[in-house]
C-alpha cells in the first residue's frame, strides 16, 4: 500500500470518529483531546531527547492531563474564580515538582530538561484547550458576553441557546478547513511547485503549495460553515478561513522545524501515511487558539 492509500484509509476511519467526538462534546470530547494531547506530548519529549535534552516525560504528560481535566471541570461549572485558583495551584505544583524531580536525574542538562518539560505542556495540552472552549462557548457567551445582545456577540449568544450543537459544526468546519488547506498545499505543491517556501526547515514545501493551501483553508471552512451553520456571517467565515490558511501552515512549519532539529522525518509512526499525533495536529495547535481569540474579540468589540 502506497503512502497516498494509507493517508486515505486513515482519514476514512478518523473523520467519522472525529465527527462523533465533536457532536458528543462534554467528557467524551475531553477524553479525546486528552488522548491526542498526551500522545503528541510524548512524541515531543522523544524528539527533545534526540537533541540531548531529557524532559521528565511522565510528569509532563500527567501535568498536561491534569491541566485539561481541571480546566474542563471548572469551565463547565462557570466557576471563574475556582478555575483561576485551581490553575494557579496546578502550575505552581508542576513547576516545583519538575525542578525537584530533576535533582535525581543523572544525565543531561537540568536547565534544558526542565525547560523542555515546561515547553511541551504549554505547546500542546495548553493550546489544545481551545478545542474544548470552541465546542462549547456557552459558559463564555452567557457570562463574559451576556451584555452583548446585539451584533456578533448577540449572534453567538443566540446560537449557543437555540443551536447548542453549533460548536460541533464549528469544530468540524475548522478540521475540514485545515484538511483542505493541507491537501491543497500537498497536491498542488507536488504537481507544480518549484520555488521553495522554507528550504531550511521544510525542503518539500513550495510557494505554489502555500498559496493553494491558503485558498483551500478559506474554501474548506467557509463552505462547511455555510452548509452547517448558515446563520454564521459569511465575512467572518472568510476571515477565519484566511486565518486557517496562514496559521495552519505556520503550525506545520513550526513542527517541521522541531523535527528537522531532532533529525527525524515524523514525530512517530502511529498513523500510517500521516506520521504521529503531533504531525497530524501541528496545524491545529496554531489554528484553534487563534480562532478562539478572534471569535471572542469580534464578539466583544462588534
Amino acid at each position: 500500500m502506497n503512502e497516498l492509500s494509507k493517508r486515505i484509509l486513515v482519514a476514512a476511519i478518523g473523520v467519522p470518529f472525529a465527527i462523533a467526538l465533536f457532536y458528543s462534546g462534554g467528557v467524551i470530547l475531553l477524553c479525546g483531546v486528552i488522548i491526542v494531547s498526551a500522545t503528541a506530548l510524548w512524541e515531543y519529549y522523544i524528539m527533545a531527547e534526540k537533541k540531548g535534552f531529557y524532559p521528565i516525560k511522565r510528569l509532563g504528560v500527567l501535568a498536561g492531563i491534569a491541566l485539561q481535566a481541571v480546566f474542563y471541570i471548572f469551565y463547565s461549572d462557570r466557576d471563574w474564580f475556582g478555575l483561576f485558583l485551581a490553575l494557579m495551584v496546578l502550575l505552581i505544583i508542576f513547576a516545583i515538582l519538575t525542578l525537584a524531580a530533576s535533582l535525581w536525574r543523572k544525565h543531561g542538562s537540568a536547565i534544558a530538561g526542565t525547560a523542555a518539560t515546561y515547553a511541551g505542556v504549554f505547546y500542546i495540552p495548553f493550546l489544545l484547550l481551545s478545542l474544548i472552549i470552541l465546542r462549547d462557548l456557552q459558559p463564555v457567551t452567557s457570562t463574559i458576553l451576556m451584555e452583548r445582545q446585539i451584533g456578533f456577540g448577540g449572534l453567538l449568544n443566540t446560537l449557543s441557546i437555540t443551536r447548542p450543537e453549533w460548536g460541533a459544526w464549528l469544530l468540524l468546519s475548522v478540521f475540514i478547513g485545515v484538511w483542505v488547506c493541507d491537501s491543497a498545499a500537498y497536491f498542488v505543491g507536488k504537481a507544480i511547485g518549484n520555488r521553495k517556501l522554507f528550504l531550511r526547515h521544510s525542503p518539500k514545501k513550495t510557494w505554489a503549495g502555500a498559496v493553494s493551501g491558503f485558498f483551500g483553508g478559506i474554501a474548506g471552512f467557509t463552505l462547511t460553515m455555510y452548509l452547517l451553520v448558515p446563520m454564521f456571517p459569511l465575512w467572518h467565515s472568510i476571515i477565519i478561513g484566511m486565518m486557517i490558511g496562514i496559521s495552519g501552515q505556520l503550525g506545520d512549519l513550526a513542527e517541521s522545524q522541531l523535527k528537522r532539529d531532532a533529525g527525524v522525518k515524523d514525530s512517530s509512526a502511529i498513523l500510517p501515511g500521516h506520521g504521529g499525533a503531533l504531525d497530524r495536529f501541528d496545524s491545529l495547535l496554531f489554528v484553534a487558539p487563534l480562532i478562539l481569540v478572534y471569535l471572542l474579540l469580534a464578539a466583544i468589540y462588534s
